[in-house]
């Protein structure tokens, strides 16, 4: 068989089956060498992974005790905090170098964001209405991925964009270190065991593994063993079963893995973003403003004349009141655009002094349209009442006017922190309905103004679907206990007002009947003093 040869770098004759044993061996070793790196730099040091895992199994523990079975109790504010706590903690003791100077500044800057996540969760205990728990819950989720963010990375010349990028990576990143605890460990006992040190800290890891199974299977028993001990232990966790200890046992696990995952991943990768030149043409986007700015002037022009001073002529057959609830919708949609394209303006192109003029035009203008949206809205809330939609518009349009104001000095000041001062001011903002009890006031104002006026109408006459005076209650009775010390023990009721408003207080009832220590809740526990009062 003839076999091809050529010449090495040495001149020597080669065979083309040793030149194929030569690269394969090379790619092996290129690829087992990839490997190790990888492996390299998913390590971290030993004590660091042993403060990681110590700390991240105190905040497993905190928050199964605070939120298991436990949605909105006064342990809320104790999670929130020991959540704060844990991330700082983690940046402070396990990052490798640890920069106390950089700590510090990092700190300061994600300061305003911790204070409204720690006040966010005090008002989740405050307030018994769902919509309100979804929405700070929400909010809360994403504070804690900004706080955590802020203190792990150099975001100073970060964008909206890095933060959501970067974030999505930190989240999903953590599926890929969900092994980590178990490596990390593994790794210290080798360590551990290379330099013959006689530590003692895989005995505290055994005794934990063997310790905390037996100590739900004995706890268990004794629940069972003795009524004071098991009535003392329900007044704060409630009544447990032995599925419960299943459940704790499988929530501690998942937290501390996922827990372990997402900061480990934090303390290994590398989540960077820079600021980006402002290159555009100033002259498209003063071409597409002063198109914009012509049909503002014309459209703020009859929102002056018509709806503010209601001086012109309305269309045949509408009222003022069909003419104020038409649009504001639609007006929120175009302020919601207008910011858009103001944002775009500022981050995209050059600093020109006319595209400066229109910039201030539209917003200043914006501020026409919310005002005309927000008066509409008061319009049609005062000739049909009151409703969590129509309250969460307005807030939205406060949020939106407030907005403006950093983004009108972000114009003519390019060096302005926009978007610190937009997630600054949401953030706070927040805090009106997450403290307000917005059932509350829709239950006190609907109320009164049926005593007032004598009628209830909460939906518009001109809607399809116009029901009769009863479905104003049954809007009412679907408000949660934050509205109790408005609905419950009314005397004045009659006709079909009143089987509505006897289901309202069995719900109550029914949501009250389990209030303990640890799921106590301000608004349920006023509810249920209010029931037992009348």
């Amino acid at each position: 068989m003839n076999e091809k040869t050529e010449k090495d770098g040495t001149g020597k004759l080669q065979s083309s089956a040793g030149i194929a044993k030569t690269e394969g061996s090379t790619a092996a070793t290129c690829a087992q060498t990839s490997a190790d790196a990888d492996r390299a730099s998913r390590t971290i040091p030993a004590a660091a992974s042993r403060r990681l895992g110590a700390a991240t199994a105190l905040y497993a523990l905190l928050y199964t005790i605070c939120l298991y079975r436990n949605t909105s109790g006064i342990t809320y504010p104790f999670f929130v905090a020991g959540t704060l706590y844990y991330s700082y903690y983690c940046t402070a003791k396990c990052r490798v170098p640890s920069d106390r100077d950089s700590l510090q500044k990092k700190l300061i800057r994600a300061l305003p964001y911790g204070a409204a996540e720690f006040l966010l969760g005090i008002s989740v205990f405050l307030t018994a209405d769902l919509k309100i728990h979804l929405m700070t819950k929400g909010m809360l989720f994403g504070l804690t991925l900004l706080w955590t963010l802020l203190l792990f990375c150099n975001t100073e010349n970060w964008g909206l964009g890095d933060f959501i990028r970067n974030g999505w990576k930190g989240l999903f990143g953590t599926f890929s270190y969900l092994d980590t605890p178990f490596s990390d460990v593994a790794a210290a006992l080798k360590a551990e065991e290379k330099q013959k040190e006689n530590g003692k800290g895989h005995y505290i890891l055994i005794g934990l593994v063997i310790g905390i199974p037996l100590l739900m299977v004995v706890a268990a028993l004794l629940l069972s063993a003795d009524a004071v001990f098991a009535s003392l232990v329900s007044r704060f966790f409630g009544e447990l079963a032995w599925s419960d200890f299943i459940t704790v046992f499988l929530m501690l696990v998942l937290v501390y893995l996922f827990a372990y995952g997402f900061i480990r991943g934090l303390l290994t990768k590398s989540l960077t973003g820079k600021r980006r030149e402002c290159l555009g043409e100033p002259l498209a986007a003063i071409t597409v403003l002063s198109l914009l700015t012509a049909i503002y002037a014309v459209f703020c022009t009859i929102q002056i004349v018509y709806l503010f001073l209601q001086a012109g002529t309305l269309p045949e057959q509408m009222t003022w009141a069909q003419y104020a609830r038409q649009g504001f919708f639609q007006l929120l949609a175009v302020c919601v655009i207008n910011l858009a394209v103001v944002a775009v303006c500022l981050f995209g192109f050059r600093k020109n002094r006319a595209l400066q003029i229109l910039l201030t035009a539209v917003c200043a203008m914006t501020y026409v349209l919310i005002a005309s949206s927000a008066w509409r809205m008061y319009l049609y809330i005062r000739q049909y009442s009151l409703t969590f939609l129509r309250l969460m518009v307005l807030w939205a349009l406060l949020v939106m006017a407030v907005i403006f104001v950093g983004t009108m000095i972000a114009v003519w000041k390019r060096d302005f922190e926009l978007l610190r001062f937009w997630l600054i001011a949401v953030a706070f903002l927040y805090l009106i309905p997450a403290f307000g009890r917005p059932d509350y006031w829709i239950a006190s104002y609907n109320v009164s103004r049926e005593a007032n006026t004598q009628e209830s109408v909460m939906y518009s006459q001109d809607d399809d679907d116009v029901l009769p005076t009863a479905a104003d209650y049954s809007y009412l009775r679907g408000l949660s206990a934050d509205a109790a010390p408005v609905l419950i023990g009314r005397k004045d009721l009659t006709g079909d007002a009143v089987p509505w408003m006897h289901a309202y207080e069995e719900d109550q009832r029914s949501e009250t009947k389990n209030l303990g220590i640890r799921n106590f809740n301000l608004s349920l526990w006023q509810a249920k003093r209010r029931l037992s009062q009348g």
